[in-house]
């Protein structure tokens, strides 16, 4: 037995069909020597690569505290593989040890385990520790494209710096590896680095083209690039028909291709986000081909699973279908949990339907709890830009520039941001009564930001109010931090205003005027002069002739003609001013109309006579003539 085992276990090479074997000689050392650790991590081992995982965690349990490194790692693993994902958490804490080669064992489970529970953001520190502890490990590249992936599916958050440096520093390493270039170009979109991203998917396309295999998973991987161009290519432009029109066709043809279903999944995404924008099938049969993708057994990260639910809601909101809608932000918050308020898109259709529902209470509510949250500065200016939108269609502007006002209050960091101080400041101004109300904002704006542009910006609103002294102050900063010919300018015309002593200092910091004593650029001077004034007298001759040919023009008068008989000087009465109105509304009408019998037959109107119901003569009593009464003429 001794020496089966031996040759099976310490072999050089253990074929697969092996570990059955394995596993029984194992057994039948252990009978004999139930205490050997050795020949016991065989057996689980053995029985763990059979895929006999329950069976191996028996074993391991019959061993108490004393299975050793080996079994303790197993134990691990066989937890992992069954998904008991908490409980494996737990030994690793227990078991990791002071030994660097475990400590890097099951900081790799550890890694694992946290992207199966979709714990990406602890899945990629995890890998970041692991790839900057042992760079030279053999498996150093494999390692980096893992914690890319955790970073690409950390679905809403923006990749670290010293992640993206990292990938920099495996590429350099191993150029070749597909995997890597992709999975940096996905972490350069998350970042909205399109430019990189777009460079790294070229070169994973050309290596493609290099290695002219074009089997099966070179046409997946073809087909993946692409759609991932597709997206960098729609996020940035705006299609025109034609090109619309092109992409569809080329989406219809991926799903007829034999790729990968999970490729499927992404295409059948797309393709209804470009029959939206085109407008060629209707919200029903978009949300079929999202349902059918759905349920396809394919696959999908959890980035694509929620961004194709989230399609859904924001179909039914478009069309206005709130039930539906409702129902699929429920099953979303099911689903996904507080992932989603990490989301623009997320938030914004909530916040669109709470709006809708006009269920204000929930409204603030879900405001003040995604601003209470720790989220990035951009993502909480996001938030408020978005309430200030929905009163902006509810015309509500007082409610408006209060949400805007807050914006400010977040960081002083947001007025260096010359675009959104700009939006800022002209919605402000756009109202009435907002210049007024933010006035004292505006003068904080002014003295917190070192922006000269941003100052510029206000200094023209003073200006355009007449505050020429407050104008003038926020000139001189601007002027101070970045000096230009501009802001000297309307600093002098501020400080004229209300200084004239340093008026006049920065009027001789003005750039002097430089006089022309070459004769050739006098000459040249004189000439452009001249022919300045020709061109000029030759316009204004044209408008002239044009003029004198207009007034030239005579029109013809035609002569009035009259009814007969009329005499001009005469002309008698006027017309009746109700001759054109309807006969009920004029005046002899109305009179008439009143003496009308008013209410249903039988009534009676008061003015009954005596003999209204007296007996008179009456053809009662008579009886019917049978005579026939005599035709009318015959036709001739």
């Amino acid at each position: 037995l001794g020496d089966v085992y031996k040759r099976q276990v310490h072999g050089d090479k253990v074929k697969a069909e092996e570990d059955e074997s394995i596993v029984r000689v194992s057994e039948q050392i252990l009978a004999k020597e139930p205490s050997d650790k050795e020949v016991k991590a065989c057996q689980v081992i053995g029985l763990i690569k059979q895929n006999k995982l329950e069976q191996a965690l028996k074993e391991i349990q019959k061993l108490g505290g004393n299975a050793g490194p080996s079994l303790n790692y197993a134990n691990v693993y066989a937890l992992y593989k069954l998904n008991k994902l908490d409980e494996c958490l737990g030994l690793i804490q227990k078991f990791r040890g002071s030994d660097e080669k475990q400590q890097l064992a099951y900081q790799i489970i550890e890694a694992q385990v946290y992207n199966k529970q979709n714990k990406f953001d602890e899945a990629m520190k995890v890998y970041m520790q692991i790839v900057e502890k042992d760079k030279d490990n053999e498996e150093y590249c494999e390692l980096v494209v893992n914690m890319l992936s955790a970073a690409v599916n950390n679905f809403g958050k923006e990749p670290p710096n010293r992640l993206i440096s990292i990938g920099e520093e495996a590429l350099q390493r191993d150029d070749l590896i597909r995997e890597l270039m992709f999975n940096l170009s996905l972490a350069y979109m998350n970042r909205t680095d399109f430019e990189a991203a777009e460079k790294l998917l070229r070169r994973f396309e050309k290596a493609l083209e290099e290695e002219q295999e074009d089997d099966q998973e070179d046409q997946n991987d073809k087909v993946m690039s692409e759609l991932q161009r597709d997206y960098i290519t729609l996020s940035i432009f705006d299609l025109q028909d034609q090109e619309l029109e092109n992409k569809v066709k080329t989406y219809e043809r991926y799903l007829e291709l034999e790729i990968e279903k999970s490729l499927k999944v992404v295409a059948t995404n797309n393709l209804v986000l470009l029959n939206s924008k085109k407008g060629t099938f209707g919200a029903a049969e978009n949300l079929k081909r999202l349902d059918e993708a759905l349920t396809l057994d394919a696959k999908r990260t959890f980035a694509q699973t929620l961004l194709m639910n989230l399609n859904k809601m924001l179909i039914y909101l478009v069309k206005n279908k709130q039930t539906e809608a409702t129902k699929a932000l429920g099953d979303l918050e099911k689903t996904f949990g507080q992932t989603l308020n990490t989301l623009e898109q997320f938030v914004a259709g909530k916040f669109c339907l709470l709006a809708k529902s006009r269920n204000q209470k929930e409204f603030d509510q879900l405001y003040e709890n995604l601003l209470k949250e720790n989220h990035p500065l951009l993502f909480k200016v996001s938030i408020i830009l978005m309430r200030a939108e929905l009163y902006r269609q509810q015309q509500n502007h007082k409610k408006q520039l209060e949400t805007l006002k807050s914006i400010f209050m977040l960081d002083k960091s947001i007025l260096e941001n010359e675009l959104l101080a700009n939006y800022l400041i002209t919605i402000i101004t756009q109202g009435q009564s907002g210049l007024q109300e933010f006035k004292d904002l505006l003068i904080q704006l002014s003295t917190d930001t070192q922006n000269s542009v941003v100052l510029n910006i206000v200094g023209d609103i003073f200006t355009k109010e007449k505050n020429f002294a407050g104008a003038s102050d926020v000139y001189q900063r601007s002027y101070a931090s970045s000096p230009n010919y501009a802001t000297l300018q309307k600093l002098i015309y501020t400080l004229a205003n209300v200084d004239h002593v340093k008026a006049k200092e920065y009027i001789a910091k003005l750039p002097q005027i430089q006089i022309i004593t070459d004769q050739n650029d006098l000459r040249r001077l004189e000439i452009d002069f001249q022919n300045m004034s020709k061109q000029r007298a030759e316009k204004d001759r044209r408008e002239q002739k044009l003029e004198d040919t207009s007034k030239a023009i005579k029109k013809k008068k035609k002569k009035v003609r009259y009814p007969k008989g009329f005499d001009p000087e005469n002309p008698g009465p006027p017309p009746n001013p109700e001759r054109w109105l309807p006969k009920y509304m004029k005046s002899k009408y109305k009179k008439s109309g009143k003496k009308k019998l008013r209410g249903p037959q039988g009534m009676a109107t008061g003015k009954e006579t005596t003999s209204t119901f007296a007996t008179g003569p009456s053809t009662a009593t008579q009886d019917v003539s049978t005579v026939k009464q005599r035709k009318g003429r015959r036709r001739k």
